[in-house]
C-alpha cells in the first residue's frame, strides 16, 4: 500500500470517443458484457456521469499479479503507473455537462451544487 485516502470524486466522461475505443467497446467480449444493455453509443460524453470514493492507491507493480483476466483487460498495468481501489460508485440520474481536464482537477462550484440535487 502506498497511500490511504477516502474521498468522493466525480467521474467525468471525455468529450470525444476515439474510433479505436468505440471499436473495442463494440467488439471486445469483456467490454460488451460490462456495458450490458447500454451500448457505447448511449454513453454520455463531456459530462460528469457519477461519483466514486477513492479508498487506496497502489503501484501497478504491487497489484499486477492480483487482478483477474477481466479486470486486466480494462486497465494499463504497465510499470510506473497507479492502481486505484474504488468504492461506492454512484451513477447520476442525469449527466451534468462540464468541461474536463486530464488528470485530477477541481470541479467548478456551480457543478458541485448541481451534484447535490442530481444524485
Amino acid at each position: 500500500m502506498v497511500d490511504k485516502v477516502t474521498r468522493t470524486h466525480c467521474l467525468h466522461a471525455s468529450k470525444a470517443l476515439p474510433k479505436w475505443a468505440r471499436e473495442v467497446a463494440e467488439e471486445d467480449p469483456y467490454y460488451v458484457t460490462a456495458l450490458g444493455k447500454y451500448p457505447i453509443t448511449m454513453v454520455a460524453l463531456g459530462a460528469i456521469i457519477g461519483t466514486v470514493e477513492i479508498i487506496e492507491l497502489q503501484t501497478t507493480d504491487a497489484v499486477r499479479d492480483l487482478v483477474g483476466r477481466k479486470e486486466y483487460a480494462f486497465g494499463d498495468y504497465g510499470p510506473r503507473r497507479w492502481a486505484w481501489l474504488l468504492a461506492n460508485p454512484e451513477r447520476l440520474a442525469e449527466p451534468i455537462p462540464c468541461r474536463g481536464s486530464l488528470g485530477l482537477w477541481e470541479v467548478p462550484e456551480d457543478i458541485c451544487k448541481s451534484l447535490k440535487t442530481n444524485s
